[in-house]
């Protein structure tokens, strides 16, 4: 019998790093929230990328399939340097050679 798998990881430290200086910014006034407007727009760009996959909702927090992508969003809103593909790279080496 063949038992296929897939693992999802996700590297959460340089993520909560960024989420954190994300989250002071916001808080200390020197980084601003887009308008409501933005967000529910970017909330229903997201739910349609979901649906157009065919993954339900439920997989919305799931970041394994674009960390990096994320991270360095997040990385560009706080003035911080982006992850970098390299990491990318290397976690998708380790994931080959584990499955």
């Amino acid at each position: 019998m063949e038992v296929n798998y897939c693992i999802s990881l996700v590297v959460p430290f340089p993520l909560w790093e960024l989420q954190s200086k994300w989250i002071a910014g916001n808080l200390s006034g020197r980084l601003a929230l887009s308008s409501q407007e933005e967000m529910m727009k970017d909330v229903k760009a997201c739910y349609s990328k979901l649906k157009a996959s065919g993954r339900p909702k439920r997989y919305t927090l799931d970041l394994s399939s674009y960390q990096f992508e994320y991270d360095d969003w997040v990385a560009e809103q706080c003035g911080c340097p982006g992850t970098g593909m390299e990491k990318a790279n290397v976690l998708c080496i380790f994931q080959e050679k584990i499955r």
